[in-house]
């Protein structure tokens, strides 16, 4: 059997498909995923400018019947910068619409009611949750005597 020889143009193909090949290769090796435990920002948006035109937002209210209420900025509990963005911050609501109340009465954490207070904080630290009298932290309640209030973290109770 004779050696066959090959021409230099043959080996600059063959040297370039090699290559192609290679890199085809690294492209479809399957890319490791994300740590489980990682944070990943789904949507941000700091309603800073003029909401919504510099924002490029299309708000409105396609329910209109009592009264136009729709998304508008404020500079309540800003997350980022100066400005936050809040539901009902345009229009007027002409009939409340009550979702949730709870007047803490007759005991809180202990089932009576319903509720069941814990801790999910994985860090260790604990939250410490309680229902306090009206007067507590000057703020009064909704209605009744009693209220829900969180110390906050680290705090033994």
């Amino acid at each position: 059997m004779q050696g066959k020889i090959i021409a230099k143009s043959d080996k600059r193909a063959l040297s370039v498909s090699m290559l192609l090949m290679f890199a085809v290769f690294l492209l479809i090796l399957p890319v490791e995923p994300a740590l489980s435990n990682s944070e990943v920002t789904i949507f941000s948006e700091d309603f800073e400018g003029v909401f919504p035109t510099d924002n490029g937002w299309t708000i409105g209210d396609l329910t209109a019947n009592n009264g136009e209420d729709y998304w508008g900025a404020t500079d309540y509990k800003a997350h980022d910068g100066s400005k936050s963005g809040w539901c009902a911050q345009i229009g007027t609501q002409l009939v409340p619409n009550t979702i949730f109340t709870e007047d803490f009465e007759g005991g809180f954490g202990n089932g009576i009611n319903g509720w069941s207070v814990g801790d999910d904080e994985p860090s260790g630290t604990t939250a410490y949750w309680n229902d306090v009298n009206s007067a507590f932290g000057g703020e009064g309640t909704h209605s009744g005597s009693w209220k829900a209030y969180c110390a906050g973290t680290g705090y033994g109770g």
